[in-house]
């Protein structure tokens, strides 16, 4: 359940929402970028309205958990950018968005996350001239596919107090829960 702030109620109830996204990107030179068309201060960060950020995904929450993957566009133009994601190591960075309401004088009142996730991959794309960072929810490491293959040997070298496969050849055995089948 959403707790708001009574200010937060007031806006919505009037039907004049601001709010804005905040954008952050935690790698080796963090980014931290705001929609609001105006810097944004919020627990001393500094999201900066910028040209560099060339826009973002549609994200949709649903009720189940769910990888959601979201991918965010910068301008090649922008060179410490560009040099962050293609030239260090940004796998498995964490990326967070949070929305905020602000007051008529565009001061922060209520900031809620909404997002979080961690890089999966980049690339970059000439022709659009840009820079593309691939973020999957926190879910994609419960669906990722572990192709670890091994043998008893190997097993012994990763954990050497268990015995996986003591009872594997009973595996391929058929166990009736009443007797014998038909009987």
């Amino acid at each position: 359940m959403k707790i708001f702030p009574q200010t937060v109620l007031d806006q919505l109830s009037s039907g004049l929402i601001r709010r804005v996204h905040l954008l952050r990107f935690d790698l080796d030179n963090p980014f931290y970028f705001t929609d609001a068309g105006i810097e944004i201060e919020v627990g001393g960060i500094i999201y900066k309205s910028s040209g560099a950020f060339k826009g973002i995904d549609s994200l949709t929450r649903h009720a189940e958990m769910r990888v959601g993957e979201v991918n965010f566009a910068f301008s090649l133009a922008n060179r410490a950018i560009t040099q962050t994601i293609l030239g260090t190591d940004v796998y498995k960075r964490s990326v967070s968005i949070s929305r905020a309401f602000l007051d008529e004088n565009y001061q922060v009142i209520h900031v809620e996350p909404i997002w979080r996730g961690n890089v999966t991959g980049k690339s970059d794309d000439d022709k659009q001239g840009q820079v593309v960072l691939k973020v999957a929810s926190r879910w994609a490491e419960f669906e990722r596919i572990n192709a670890w293959r091994t043998s008893p040997t190997s097993h012994k070298k990763r954990h050497a107090d268990d015995d996986a496969f003591k009872y594997a050849a009973k595996a391929s055995e058929t166990i009736y829960w009443a007797g014998t089948a038909g009987g």
